[in-house]
């Protein structure tokens, strides 16, 4: 990806910046990924006796020499330490390497050789419902940018997304892949790896998401909701009271992994997490930030504010929680929420501030204790029957209507099996935890 030397309009990944981040907390961050590096070094060289020793920085040839032959060692006891480092942020030589091995991705690429050169020739000149409407959504992919909307880029992520079309008959394509393929391009080179990490992402880590019927991110967006009733109780008694649905706006959170919605240095450091420890980030993600929001979204006394043992003065009219992500007047922000609309669109207006990725984790992870995850999946099977079976009828008026129009007759094949699968064996989808083994590093 080329260097960018215009930081005012855009960010470090090449995104318009549309609130600019304080000089402040920049500062603090470029400290901050400085001892994060040496930390991860000091890992590396402590576990890894290929990993040369000694601070020097290492090319990125070098770099990938090291992840390429080496042989992951099997440790007892540092599986916590990876993930603690995974938190602190991924060094942005090294992530590309790391999200290969703790996706299933560098497993399953290493497994098929040859396929997806195969899948780019098979994907060539097929026309299906998926590769049109590829064609549509890729010229609507983060619209601006420095280096996704180049047409070279473009034409890659079309051939990813094309080739994944084939592959993965079941999903081929949806709404939203086009943002997480993208996204993948700004850390990836090669076509072939970023077709293994959306695959890992849309098959292992977030099955079911990704369909014709969205009932699974239906039922996270609803678990979410569920939660905030124990760890955020103001907001979720105002969503209550006020008959907000947190449906109409999260699923695209959840289902563009964050990317069309915080800045991306933020998101990235989320994706780091995210192939080290599942899925349940999203929902410790998207409760810290209602945790953190609450104040500007549904009205607070303006006293200081305690937050798990870290208290943030106000001070010269600077919301506490704002300042330490960007300087935004207090005033500039409005405040409280009166209506769902109004809540979507405040939430939202504040989102793109969330420049404090530290916090937000540490919102996240030590701010709300354990969150098991055994609770998360009983709470999916709870809430999924309602919706699996709402959904199913549904489902069922669409193909009606799909059939009287004559729609087409693979989409509506699809359909029918997804309601019979529903019907019959109502059940909601886990994905595979990092811990579960070929995925993790170590």
């Amino acid at each position: 990806m080329p260097e960018y030397d215009d930081d005012r309009l855009y960010d470090q990944h090449g995104f318009l910046v549309t609130i600019p981040i304080s000089s402040q907390l920049r500062a603090r961050q470029d400290t901050q990924r400085f001892k994060t590096k040496v930390k991860w070094i000091t890992y590396l060289q402590k576990y890894y006796k290929s990993y040369p020793k000694g601070p020097t920085e290492l090319s990125d040839k070098e770099v990938r020499e090291f992840f390429d032959t080496y042989t992951p060692n099997k440790i007892d006891g540092h599986e916590m330490e990876i993930k603690l480092l995974c938190r602190e942020g991924i060094p942005s030589q090294f992530r590309p390497h790391l999200w290969m091995r703790m996706s299933f991705a560098k497993h399953n690429m290493s497994n098929n050789p040859g396929l997806y050169k195969d899948l780019c020739e098979k994907s060539k000149d097929i026309d299906t419902v998926s590769t049109r409407q590829i064609t549509l959504d890729i010229s609507r992919t983060f619209t601006g940018h420095r280096y996704l909307c180049e047409p070279d880029t473009m034409d890659q992520i079309a051939r990813v997304l094309r080739a994944f079309s084939i592959y993965n008959e079941s999903v081929g394509y949806c709404q939203s892949m086009n943002f997480i393929c993208a996204f993948l391009f700004l850390f990836f080179e090669n076509e072939e790896e970023v077709f293994w990490m959306l695959n890992s992402v849309v098959d292992d880590l977030l099955p079911g998401y990704f369909s014709q019927v969205l009932a699974k991110v239906q039922v996270d967006s609803l678990v979410v909701q569920f939660f905030l009733k124990k760890y955020c109780p103001k907001v979720y008694s105002w969503l209550i009271t006020n008959h907000c649905d947190l449906r109409l706006f999260l699923t695209s959170w959840l289902m563009c992994i964050f990317t069309t919605k915080l800045p991306s240095i933020t998101t990235v450091r989320l994706w780091d997490t995210l192939f080290s420890e599942g899925d349940k980030i999203l929902f410790r993600t998207s409760i810290a930030l209602f945790i953190l929001l609450e104040r500007r979204l549904i009205g607070m006394d303006k006293k200081p504010s305690k937050f798990f043992g870290k208290t943030y003065e106000i001070d010269d009219g600077i919301d506490p929680l704002i300042e330490w992500y960007t300087s935004i007047p207090i005033e500039h922000i409005p405040c409280p929420v009166e209506t769902p609309g109004h809540f979507k669109e405040v939430l939202e207006s504040l989102l793109p501030a969330m420049y404090n990725a530290d916090l937000l984790i540490d919102t996240a992870f030590n701010g709300l204790g354990t969150f098991m995850r055994h609770s998360i999946n009983s709470q999916r099977q709870k809430i999924g029957k309602e919706i699996l079976k709402e959904t199913a009828e549904q489902v069922k008026r669409r193909i009606e209507r799909m059939r009287r129009l004559g729609g087409d007759v693979e989409t509506v094949k699809q359909l029918e099996e997804w309601v019979d699968s529903a019907e019959t064996e109502p059940h909601i989808e886990t994905g595979k935890q990092p811990s579960d083994g070929t995925c993790h590093i170590v």
